[in-house]
């Protein structure tokens, strides 16, 4: 579905309920925040189903490589949220690539010495806008596979781009920004359209 025909979707939507229509910069604003609160949604079961993973799958990329023991995540410009984070370190004379996890924060704050990372259990903690890489040794390549957020919705700058969520969830995007309208208009739909929304996307 285009951003224009994502629009006139809302168009028809809202249309039942009195006939209020709202501008296309309104109705973009209300997309960006559906497919925003969309995404949080499924990245959050990101783990749990295979159904969670495929409705958000087009926006997992890779990042670049980096080496060394910081990773800069000013680099990844479209990082939403992290998924993994892969290094390759010398073990036992050997290269290796092993996942490297967050340090807990339990660790990070009693300072638990058995919690230091070492090239077999590599950890990290982000700083700021940083991973710090927590190895016997630093590692020689780094890469984050990570949740992208997805493309702006402009409807009048551009109204032949689409989402770049899969096809099948477009529909849902725009119940979502339909009931965000109806709750900002305090329709008296609100409420059963949102859960009928609710039921279409779970």
């Amino acid at each position: 579905m285009t951003y224009a025909e994502m629009g006139t979707a809302i168009d028809i939507e809202i249309n039942e309920s009195g006939g209020l229509w709202f501008t296309n910069a309104e109705k973009s604003y209300f997309l960006n925040k559906a497919a925003e609160r969309f995404t949080k949604t499924f990245y959050e079961q990101f783990e749990i189903n295979e159904h969670s993973r495929a409705n958000v799958r087009t926006l997992v990329k890779d990042s670049l490589p980096q080496s060394g023991s910081t990773f800069l995540l000013s680099a990844i410009t479209d990082l939403n949220y992290i998924l993994r984070v892969v290094g390759t370190f010398t073990v036992s004379g050997t290269s290796v690539t092993r996942q490297i996890k967050p340090e807990q924060i339990d660790d990070l704050y009693s300072e638990d010495p058995f919690s230091v990372g070492t090239n077999s259990d590599p950890k990290y903690e982000e700083v700021a806008n940083t991973l710090v890489i927590k190895s016997t040794s630093a590692p020689t390549n780094v890469v984050v596979t990570y949740m992208k957020t997805p493309n702006v919705v402009d409807i009048d700058g551009a109204p032949g781009d689409s989402l770049d969520l899969p096809e099948y969830t477009h529909s849902e995007i725009v119940d979502l920004a339909k009931d965000m309208l109806l709750e900002n208009m305090g329709n008296p739909r609100y409420p059963n359209s949102k859960i009928e929304t609710n039921e279409n996307i779970n």
